[in-house]
Order: C-alpha cells, then structure tokens, then sequence
C-alpha cells in the first residue's frame, strides 16, 4: 500500500478534532466488530472522562444516556474490562470507577494499606439522589481554604 503524502498537514488540530494512532485505530475497529455496544460505551466514557484516568458513573446513568437498558451497559462494560479497555474499581458505598488508558498506581501506606490516588470525572443523575426535588434550591456551602503545596501545617 502506497503512503499517503498529507503535504504540509498541521501539526495542530482544532479543538473538535480527534486522532488515532494506528494501533489504537486498528483495536477500535476490532472492538467495534466484536461489540458495537462496548464501542459505543467506550466512546461515551472517553468523551466525557475529559483529560482525568477515569469516570465515575451509575450504570443505570450511562444506560439512560445511550438510550439501552441496564443490563445492555452491564454486558458492554464486561466486554470492555475483559478485553483491556478498561480497569473498573469500587469506592465501598459509592458504586465503580472506571479507569481507562492507563491501570491504576496502588503505594503502600505506612499503615501497610495500599491506596490509588487519581483524578476522575464524576457525573451524576439527578433522579439519582435522595433529595433531588430540591436539587439547586440548597443553601450554599462553606468555602474550605485552598492548601497550598509548601505551606506550613498551622
């Protein structure tokens, strides 16, 4: 197969934009082929992960804003983990993480617990929570001072 000459293409791209390295192409479109549903799903959450390594988000949330049925998302989220798409951890009480690109980093604290520190997207359904008929009509919360790196402990 002959190269494609792109002249002088960017080395920028708009904002809109999205682009593949090879490899990645060729994994997408094998995904896709096994699951279109997984694809999907995985687009969805990279879309909206931002640039964190994950996203957290009830299952039920993702079905809702794909238009399929729980149990669909269940089965694409599987195919997904077992495929190496995606690592999915849990916070005790909260639900799943998603972590994706890259697998979580677990350290050993002095108290010998192992902990993971990343950031990650949170989106929530207001149906979801417990007083959402008075959801924006809250009292404002409490500013807690901002921590600067090098600051001395008072």
């Amino acid at each position: 197969m002959d190269r494609i000459d792109f002249g002088n293409a960017p080395t920028e791209f708009p904002e809109n934009w999205v682009a593949f390295e090879r490899g990645a192409l060729k994994a997408w479109v094998d995904l896709n082929a096994a699951s279109h549903t997984a694809a999907r799903l995985m687009l969805f959450l990279a879309a909206h992960m931002q640039s964190n390594q994950g996203i957290i988000m009830s299952r039920a949330t993702m079905a809702a804003e794909m238009g399929v049925h729980v149990r669909t998302v269940t089965r694409a989220l599987d195919v997904l983990r077992d495929g190496g798409w995606l690592e999915v951890r849990y916070v005790a009480g909260s639900g799943a993480v998603y972590v994706l690109n890259s697998r979580a980093a677990w350290s050993l604290r002095p108290d010998r617990r192992q902990v993971s520190k990343f950031t990650a997207t949170v989106i929530l359904a207001a149906q979801e929570q417990p007083d959402h008929a008075n959801l924006g009509a809250q009292e404002p919360l409490k500013v807690v001072p901002a921590v600067v790196v090098g600051d001395p402990p008072f």
